[in-house]
């Protein structure tokens, strides 16, 4: 089979084999036909229809993919037509879903709205304006569902948000502004002072609101502040410095990073015996946080979010605890044993990649020669490892996650990342 090379600063001389693209092909070709069932398949619920078309680890994730390979533009001819055939099956198939769409999952990366940044990926590519139609359709039937009440990035507003304003940024298209300004209205009206900043009421009873991207402040924050920029609205961004201002008094200097609430409550053991004679199995909550390297929870994303924030806001304080938690980072990379089974997007390799490309890309990080060596023998070998089953975990669980993070890295200007729009 013919090797890919791949070649960039961040990452040197990476080789991803042919066959593997064919592989994530023959998974697409099953998924498509699962979709296809399921979509005429009366019986099943909007949520579990949502999960298996999402950009998460569903349908929409495979087809950003290969939305984003033809962005990348580095294929042999027989391959790139392959890909391509791809696309135009996966993009046939999410616009005729319309009438699929069902109240409270009309988020980003869970829900139908996936839909929507695939469509507005693929306009980009061939300007062909039924896409367009489409993504600003599904945009502006989701934003008018006022069922959705969570105000996080991974199944709430904020994702939402985020991609109407990244949509408005590439189209400029008026009525953007005035759907974004609903939506972050939404957000702002939801908000509850606490301590240092403002926070949203996601904590589910745990100790402390959440700090992190995807469940937590900084993907409230990220939307909020982009929103501020597209619709010229200073009281968004406002809110969403002291929203910031929360998360920043979170970080440790002991761990050189931000703690995961999640699962951390104040009378832990009671909540832990409730829920497992709930469910029948044993559940674990614990009573002191983690510190995770990850774009959901910890450092990985909330650097790239505040990287993000500063390329559109030059002014906003660079402050001295990212760059700590930057070289924890790297130190962490260096540490780890990785493997396929932590390579993804979500809380794994790629994630973190995607972050250095970000901060490279940004010109607020440049990464040393070692490191950039040492990361390329890690993603090499891992490459050679990569079988079917981790590819079907999807695009943010799965290796097929880490894929997409090296095309990233070859061209950042042309693929976007989908962890921080």
């Amino acid at each position: 089979m013919t090797n890919l090379l791949i070649s960039k600063s961040l990452i040197n001389d990476v080789l991803i084999p042919q066959e593997l693209i064919e592989m994530v092909i023959d998974i697409f070709d099953q998924r498509t036909s699962d979709i296809i069932e399921s979509g005429d398949d009366p019986n099943i619920s909007p949520v579990e229809f949502s999960a298996k078309l999402s950009i998460y680890n569903g349908y929409c994730g495979y087809l950003l993919f290969f939305i984003d390979c033809s962005h990348a533009d580095c294929w042999d001819p027989f391959l790139a037509e392959r890909i391509d055939k791809c696309i135009e099956t996966g993009m046939g198939i999410v616009t005729q879903l319309k009438l699929r769409l069902r109240s409270g999952i009309g988020s980003l990366l869970t829900g139908y709205s996936g839909i929507s940044y695939c469509c507005l990926r693929y306009w980009q590519k061939n300007r062909n304006d039924q896409y367009l139609n489409h993504a600003l359709s599904i945009i502006s039937e989701s934003a008018s569902d006022q069922t959705v009440c969570a105000s996080e990035h991974m199944v709430g507003l904020s994702g939402l948000l985020s991609l109407v304003c990244y949509c408005y940024k590439e189209t400029e298209i008026d009525c953007l502004t005035e759907i974004a300004e609903s939506i972050a209205d939404r957000i702002v009206n939801a908000k509850i002072p606490y301590s240092n900043g403002y926070v949203w009421d996601f904590s589910r009873n745990h100790i402390r609101p959440l700090c992190g991207y995807a469940h937590g402040v900084s993907g409230i924050a990220h939307a909020l502040s982009m929103a501020s920029n597209v619709c010229h609205r200073d009281d968004y961004k406002e809110v969403a410095d002291t929203a910031i201002a929360y998360e920043d008094s979170q970080f440790s200097l002991e761990k050189k990073n931000w703690p995961n609430w999640l699962f951390v409550f104040e009378n832990y053991k009671e909540v832990m015996e409730r829920i497992s004679a709930y469910l029948n199995r044993e559940y674990h909550v614990v009573e002191r946080p983690s510190y995770m390297y990850a774009w959901c929870h910890g450092g990985v994303g909330i650097v790239q979010q505040r990287s993000e924030m500063y390329k559109v806001w030059p002014g906003t304080a660079w402050k001295e605890n990212y760059s700590i938690a930057i070289d924890a980072i790297i130190s962490y990379v260096k540490d780890q044993s990785w493997d396929i089974n932590n390579s993804g997007i979500c809380h794994g390799l790629g994630g973190i990649i995607d972050m250095l490309v970000s901060l490279n890309h940004n010109s607020l990080y440049s990464i040393d020669q070692e490191t950039s060596s040492y990361l390329t023998n890690q993603v090499q070998r891992i490459i050679s490892d990569i079988d079917r089953p981790s590819l079907e975990s999807g695009l943010f669980n799965g290796t097929v996650g880490l894929l997409w993070a090296i095309l990233r890295a070859t061209n950042p200007n042309n693929i976007h990342s989908i962890l921080v729009l």
